[in-house]
């Protein structure tokens, strides 16, 4: 490859099906060889180490990195210092081994134009509260988090960074120690959202109890996605409908997931008639305003 710099054609990396044919230096060496114009990367979950992370520190070009299968615990302070100088980076997986219990990483820059970031692992809820999330944040997902507890989603999502630029967020169903009380707790920490995605069998009818009182006009999209622990809708049809006319003025469509569609479980019609009703009204109307997700009106599924 080094003979004749075929490593500089290489845009896209994906070694998610290495298993037990590498090791982190072959791994090292690679992103090496394809450093100059490498645009995408997906780690291979046994052979991406800290002694991986140098070669991965000069992919400059590097604009999408997936660390989510990474198995072998990276120190989050040394992960942060490598990705830092990476400007072009917009979207980042962290490892699942991810563990964060104190605050000797927060000081290090994040990449200034990180927009998209999926959070896994362990963290600690008390250093979480003054954790400084990328200034350029606007989507964020939850997945493979070892404890989102009410005490430790509250220390998550609190922060100010996140309350002023957050715009999309995925909560999804492969997290432990979800409960109906964290999923309703986040409605009063991110309340600039536009799109919500949370696990459908994590939400009762106190969570749209909340959203008739607090209203939410800039959500626009509402996805009750893969359950957590169950294949079970727990709130009725009439409390969403409710919290679609009094706290959800502007949301045009909501999505289920299709395990929810099952032997008659969901009854969504009564949705899909308001969704494309309101959406009909809005187009009548000269000044209204257009959405702002590529996202049909109405009832959806996933």
């Amino acid at each position: 490859m080094s003979k004749w710099n075929l490593g500089a054609l290489v845009r896209k990396l994906n070694l998610s099906s290495l298993v037990h044919h590498s090791s982190p230096s072959l791994t090292a060496r690679l992103l090496g060889r394809v450093k100059e114009n490498l645009e995408v990367f997906i780690a291979p979950r046994a052979s991406f180490a800290v002694n991986s992370l140098p070669s991965l520190a000069k992919c400059s070009r590097l604009r999408h990195l997936d660390l989510s299968l990474v198995a072998t615990p990276i120190p989050f302070q040394d992960l942060r210092r490598s990705l830092s100088n990476l400007v072009n980076l917009q979207t980042l997986r962290l490892p699942q081994s991810t563990s964060i219990t104190g605050t000797e990483s927060f000081g290090i820059p994040w990449p200034q134009n990180l927009r998209r970031v999926q959070f896994s692992g362990h963290f600690s809820a008390e250093p979480m509260r003054s954790f400084h999330w990328p200034t350029s944040l606007t989507s964020l997902t939850l997945k493979n988090c070892s404890d989102l507890s009410l005490t430790n989603i509250s220390s998550l999502m609190c922060s100010p960074d996140l309350n002023r630029t957050l715009k999309r967020l995925t909560i999804s169903g492969f997290n432990r120690r979800l409960s109906p009380e964290s999923i309703t707790s986040i409605l009063g920490l991110t309340p600039a959202l536009s799109f919500l995605s949370i696990p459908g069998d994590m939400v009762d009818d106190t969570f749209f109890d909340l959203l008739c009182h607090i209203c939410i006009p800039t959500l626009e999209v509402l996805e009750f996605g893969w359950p957590s622990e169950d294949p079970t809708i727990y709130f009725g049809i009439e409390s969403l409908l409710g919290a679609l006319e009094l706290g959800l003025p502007n949301l045009y469509a909501v999505g289920f997931a299709e395990v929810f569609t099952e032997n008659s479980m969901l009854d969504d019609d009564a949705v899909d008639d308001f969704l494309l009703n309101r959406a009909k009204t809005r187009k009548a109307l000269e000044n209204s305003n257009k959405p702002t997700l590529n996202i049909q009106p109405g009832v959806y599924y996933v």
